[in-house]
């Protein structure tokens, strides 16, 4: 079990800072103007952005001439799970707030103080307000910079790795699944999901411990859980390609997936038995018994 002092998944509020932390790119929006920045802006201790604009951008020239110099914006964030899965927006952050000229350097750039009023958290169907102290205080996830390209390497160097978690989710669960996916790694656990014909569902599989730097993804999930690498074998029978699944048409559905639960189950890797070539099916026939019987016309025995 995770000894995490109860806490096994992120607070709202750390979700959000995560977010803010791993963006690279952002949504303005103003009274009279939207803009998209990448790459173009940094977040404060306490939750602040601050924006880096060109000298003459017109998000620029909205904040110098509102009065007192403050522009009431909407800055928003939005999540995506770098691998290929269902649905891939993870989380939406909306900061509500108001922008502020926090300086000029030598060619003209400014860049913009982004002090937040209201934070909003949408994630898994449903939205959340976060209170500001909150917020200030929490702290963003200490992997959320390396997530991404964490499970990139794991998607698509250590698929061993992600077999060997799926030994850690409840057989009732795989039942059905087509696909396993990594979607989340925090400093609580890996999120895995498990992909249906129409449907999906999220599994959280958390650490023993919470992880505080970041680490290979075949390290860290055998360290966490002590167990051995699997078997390619093993690799193999939890590996669902095209070929399985027009197996699955063609043998029928519920056989095939009660048959292939079974295999599952045992760790017997599924596969479909060669094909006889003609020749060696007609050698191996057996002869058959030809009983003489008696010609109605010439009395003569002939054999049928």
């Amino acid at each position: 079990m995770a000894a995490h002092g109860g806490q096994t998944q992120a607070t709202s509020a750390e979700r959000a800072r995560s977010v803010l932390a791993a963006a690279s790119s952002l949504t303005v929006t103003t009274e009279g103007h939207r803009c998209d920045l990448t790459g173009l802006h940094r977040v404060g201790s306490t939750g602040r952005l601050f924006l880096q604009t060109p000298a003459r951008s017109h998000l620029t020239a909205e904040v110098a001439h509102a009065p007192n110099a403050e522009l009431a914006a909407l800055v928003e964030l939005t999540d995506i799970a770098p691998t290929p899965v269902r649905d891939r927006v993870r989380a939406r952050v909306s900061l509500r707030g108001n922008l502020r000229l926090a300086g000029r350097a030598a060619d003209g750039a400014a860049e913009l103080r982004f002090d937040p009023a209201g934070v909003e958290l949408a994630e898994a169907g449903r939205r959340v307000t976060v209170g500001l102290d909150e917020f200030a205080i929490a702290q963003a996830d200490p992997l959320a910079t390396v997530e991404a390209s964490t499970l990139a390497s794991l998607e698509a160097d250590h698929h061993d790795v992600l077999v060997l978690l799926s030994r850690l989710i409840e057989p009732r669960l795989l039942a059905g699944a087509i696909k396993l996916r990594a979607l989340r790694l925090d400093r609580y656990g890996f999120v895995l999901r498990l992909e249906h014909v129409r449907t999906h569902r999220d599994v959280r599989l958390p650490f023993p411990s919470r992880r505080t730097t970041p680490t290979r993804p075949n390290a860290t999930s055998r360290r966490c859980w002590h167990a051995p690498a699997p078997d390619q074998a093993w690799v193999d029978a939890l590996a669902v390609d095209e070929s399985r699944r027009r197996v699955q048409g063609s043998r029928g559905t519920g056989t095939y997936r009660r048959t292939t639960a079974r295999r599952r189950r045992t760790k017997v890797p599924w596969c479909r038995p060669a094909a006889t070539p003609a020749v060696q099916r007609e050698e191996q026939r057996p002869p058959r018994h030809r009983t003489p019987i008696r010609d109605r016309r010439g009395g003569q025995a002939r054999r049928r």
